[in-house]
């Protein structure tokens, strides 16, 4: 009887690939940087480009919305500020006057967007902003499919994902106590005489940047939530666990594009409103609100294109 050739294991099986099982990434845990390596967004210049060319692209619908939205919130909120400006303008220039004086203006300006005059003006604001928004999303959602709609559709049909958009909204709002605390923290510490060295005051600066960063860190992925949890059949924390699955290890490039859009709306507006308040002051209140107005429709537009860019590399 023939003796059967003993044949090892290993050449019955097939060989074996050996992958390295990918670290599991949790925030706030001090873990090695992983690197994202899958399609990367557009630059933040694409963004604004196309941003700015849909808008153009679709001027008479987005403008009638925002058309809507901004003569509801200057009959409501925004109309007796206005006549304020003349006098803050009188002010600024017997106190500084010349093109610092303009600065100055502009500064505080802008240091008000968004600020009511009274409570229930804020409440007002406050489901204006909303209702624009939702009108907006659901807008942009189907132009982008291809699809015509009339200035009173989004109004009448995007208003269904109400209570669940205001939940993420009330979560974006727990999301940003960090920034309020460091805010009022570096406040106290300086009105008070508690930091008054440089060194004292930049170790509060410091502080305050730490808290706004946690925030900010939190919200890049929250911005995300509100235009997913306007889908049909939408939780909000399923909206909010998909906004973080969504952005994970792109987290701090959506940052920097967020950061680039604000840096561009303020030198667009200072562009554009410091040579106005010098020469045509007249005409700053009523323009600086219609760009107030625009500015909420293009914000919307840029997050929602990156938003989208995010979905094509799922």
């Amino acid at each position: 009887m023939a003796n059967k050739k003993t044949v090892p294991k290993s050449a019955n099986k097939k060989e074996e690939k050996r992958t390295l099982k990918q670290r599991a990434y949790k925030s706030f845990r001090l873990t090695k940087p992983i690197k994202y390596t899958g399609r990367p967004l557009p630059s933040s210049w694409q963004l604004l480009k196309r941003s700015a060319q849909f808008l153009w692209l679709h001027k008479k619908t987005l403008g009638g919305i925002l058309f809507i939205f901004g003569l509801i919130h200057f009959v409501f909120v925004q109309s007796v500020s206005l006549s304020d400006f003349p006098e803050l303008k009188k002010v600024f220039d017997e106190s500084i006057g010349g093109f610092g004086g303009g600065i100055a203006l502009f500064t505080y300006m802008i240091s008000t967007v968004g600020q009511a005059n009274s409570a229930e003006a804020g409440v007002y604001q406050t489901i204006l902003y909303i209702i624009a928004s939702l009108a907006i999303i659901w807008a942009l959602r189907e132009l982008m499919a291809g699809k015509k709609i009339r200035i009173r559709d989004p109004y009448y049909r995007g208003m269904y994902p109400l209570i669940p958009f205001v939940l993420v909204i009330i979560v974006i709002g727990i999301q940003t106590i960090p920034a309020i605390i460091g805010a009022w923290l570096y406040g106290v510490v300086v009105s008070n005489g508690i930091a008054v060295s440089i060194v004292e005051q930049l170790f509060w600066l410091v502080i305050f940047f730490i808290f706004a960063l946690l925030s900010f860190y939190m919200l890049c992925s929250s911005l995300m939530a509100l235009y997913i949890v306007t889908l049909p059949n939408m939780a909000p924390m399923r909206a909010l666990r998909s906004a973080r699955e969504l952005v994970r290890y792109r987290r701090w490039s959506i940052a920097r594009k967020i950061i680039i859009l604000i840096i561009t709306l303020l030198v667009v507006a200072a562009i554009v409103m410091l040579p106005l308040i010098i020469l045509v002051p007249f005409a700053v209140p009523v323009l600086f609100y219609v760009g107030s107005v625009l500015a909420l429709g293009y914000v919307h537009i840029y997050i929602y294109h990156m938003y989208r860019e995010l979905l094509l590399d799922e």
